[in-house]
């Protein structure tokens, strides 16, 4: 598939968007239908309410997720939250 110009100025406008996004929040990544990654800090600031998973990651073992709007939300951690709320 040949990229056309056009195409490749879309993706260079949203590349530019993404990085003031990245710099001036916690998201990390838009990763196309994975969804939305984005620092633990922000993501425990952000939402109350969110599931835990088993991530299978010997450093990140726990995956917060949340779906927003249809689009899964999520970060890795090293402990799970959920085991240190009183």
């Amino acid at each position: 598939m040949i990229i056309t110009s056009e195409n490749l100025q879309k993706a260079i406008e949203l590349q530019n968007e993404f990085y003031k996004l990245y710099n001036s929040s916690g998201i990390i990544s838009v990763e196309g239908d994975r969804g939305i990654h984005v620092t633990e800090n922000s993501f425990l600031e952000t939402y109350t309410e969110y599931e835990v998973t088993d991530y299978g990651d010997a450093t990140y073992p726990y995956l917060l997720k949340r779906i927003e709007n249809g689009t899964l939300v999520y970060t890795l951690s090293r402990k799970n939250p959920l085991e240190m709320k009183p």
